[in-house]
């Protein structure tokens, strides 16, 4: 799907997941590398100083994250006179595609326009509260059944899992708030923290582009406690039976390491036979 890539949640173990700026540069690598027929797909033609420019990362910053990120294997690089050559390494594992499931979540690639892209600590708490909300309704805690998009969640935990301060923690979902990306409900223990239009960061084919649109209510009564979130009732449509890309084991962590076995060329025939399935049963 043009205009996205995909993040699975496996990415919270990744061992540069604390390291802010090397986790920083690496997803914008997924936002702007290519993904047409005309150039190389998977890669980005840049210099340092447009990546410092983009990201607001200084140059040497930007050196030392793409030695960190060729060591771990996630990216190839090489240098010309004019240009600095990147490479992601098993792009098609970031791409949408028919077995996109639930333990991913998608980044459209207007996120670079986004007016706290450049902002890294107010970034990383966004992109890590998109990772740890629930992906599915139902799940209960603290007296509450929380609906999709929604997580239970306080400043500390927040900021070990990024490698944040506390500080740098409460200022990130400041500007959260300010600009309606979430709404927060806080008690004397924790935060419930409701992500804004949480479907628009979730995978759906074409045939599902009216499967259940959760909207969550930012108005939740504390005298149930309890959190509801208003549905639009849609037919779903029967999953498909067949062999899930999005499962498979790994050597190692799915984020970095997908499976070699399958090529672009693998995943284009398994969506095609796939697409041929869905004719047929329609």
């Amino acid at each position: 799907m043009e205009g996205w890539v995909k993040l699975h949640k496996e990415i919270l173990d990744w061992k540069f997941y604390k390291d802010t700026k090397t986790k920083a540069l690496f997803i914008h690598l997924l936002l702007v590398a290519s993904y047409s027929a005309a150039v190389e797909m998977g890669t980005v033609k840049t210099t340092l100083r447009l990546l410092s420019e983009e990201t607001g990362l200084t140059t040497q910053e930007i050196r030392t994250a793409l030695d960190k990120l060729q060591r771990c294997g996630a990216i190839s690089q090489k240098t010309t006179p004019k240009y600095h050559v990147v490479k992601i390494v098993n792009w098609d594992a970031y791409q949408i595609s028919e077995y996109t499931n639930s333990g991913w979540i998608k980044l459209y690639r207007k996120l670079l326009d986004w007016e706290w892209y450049k902002n890294l600590n107010t970034k990383t708490v966004w992109l890590h509260l998109l990772l740890t909300t629930n992906f599915v309704s139902g799940k209960k805690a603290y007296g509450y059944t929380l609906a999709a998009g929604q997580v239970i969640t306080t400043y500390s935990k927040i900021a070990d899992a990024t490698g944040l301060t506390l500080q740098q923690t409460r200022t990130a979902l400041d500007h959260l708030r300010d600009s309606g990306e979430l709404t927060t409900t806080a008690t004397n223990k924790f935060q419930l923290v409701t992500i804004e239009k949480w479907a628009f960061f979730q995978y759906q084919d074409k045939e599902n582009n009216n499967k259940d649109n959760r909207q969550v209510t930012g108005n939740q009564q504390a005298s149930n406690r309890q959190v509801t979130a208003v549905k639009e009732e849609k037919k779903k449509e029967k999953p498909k039976e067949g062999k899930n890309i999005s499962i498979s084991r790994p050597r190692q962590n799915r984020f970095i390491n997908y499976p070699q076995s399958y090529t672009g060329e693998d995943i284009k025939r398994i969506e095609e036979f796939e697409r041929i399935k869905r004719l047929r049963d329609s």
